[in-house]
């Protein structure tokens, strides 16, 4: 949480463009915080296969290869279907793979936001 605070003051400050770690942990948190809350569908409403591959970045960063490899499966799986149901199920399955892994994913991004350098925190 102090990182992504850290974050988000330099953002505010307006003195430079984000880092790419400072991008990849508020996409890590704010796809877990999709996740915990339930509302990946919702979430993904729009531009779903640019925010699923934003966030298989960011996880992948992280160090979260089991997610990073359900979203990768996830996203394939959505660029061959045309039937909304099974988009949905898809989704909804991804969303209990990610939901069981939080536990993960938070040490994950707790640990990814202390190894940042100094200067990023």
């Amino acid at each position: 949480r102090t990182a992504l605070e850290a974050v988000l003051m330099r953002a505010s400050s307006g003195r430079k463009l984000p880092s790419v770690h400072d991008c990849v942990l508020v996409t890590g948190c704010e796809f877990r915080s999709v996740i915990a809350s339930g509302e990946l569908a919702k979430y993904l409403r729009t531009d779903t296969l640019r925010k699923l591959g934003a966030a298989r970045f960011a996880l992948h960063e992280i160090g979260a290869m089991d997610a990073t490899a359900i979203l990768s499966t996830t996203i394939a799986g959505l660029r061959r279907t045309s039937s909304q149901r099974s988009e949905a199920q898809l989704l909804l399955k991804l969303e209990w793979d990610l939901l069981v892994r939080g536990r993960m994913l938070d040490e994950l991004i707790a640990r990814y936001a202390v190894s940042l350098p100094q200067s990023e925190r």
